[in-house]
């Protein structure tokens, strides 16, 4: 659930809610469920990695997009399937992909231009 200052997920066991702080656009969990993304307003995703010791998700990262109006949303997030990279589309048309460095942190790759409006859906299976 997308809330406008909050993220819930829900398991068969529990729920997790995680405060955003912003308006979040689209969320995403990592297929390991050891990471949830979040792009929202200004241009910025939100990293949350979950800490096996509590069993809860700690933000670890805001990422914010190079060279972006802070007027532009993220509004589309998805991770590879083994989370190493993160793919970000943005209202102002742009794709940025991110890699896991050896710390497990999130660095700037790439960004791909060319789109005219904005990317609504980003994914990495056909």
């Amino acid at each position: 659930y997308l809330g406008v200052d909050s993220i819930t997920f829900w398991s068969l066991l529990s729920s997790t809610n995680i405060n955003a702080r912003r308006r979040a656009v689209d969320a995403r969990l990592s297929n390991d469920g050891s990471k949830i993304a979040a792009g929202g307003s200004q241009s910025k995703t939100y990293v949350w990695t979950l800490n096996p010791i509590t069993g809860k998700y700690e933000q670890s990262q805001v990422l914010s997009n190079p060279g972006d109006s802070p007027l532009s949303s993220i509004t589309s997030v998805t991770f590879t399937d083994d989370a190493n990279k993160l793919i970000t589309g943005s209202s102002d048309g742009t794709v940025n992909v991110w890699v896991a460095s050896p710390s497990n942190s999130y660095t700037f790759q790439q960004k791909l231009t060319g789109h005219t409006s904005a990317v609504k859906q980003v994914s990495t299976r056909n």
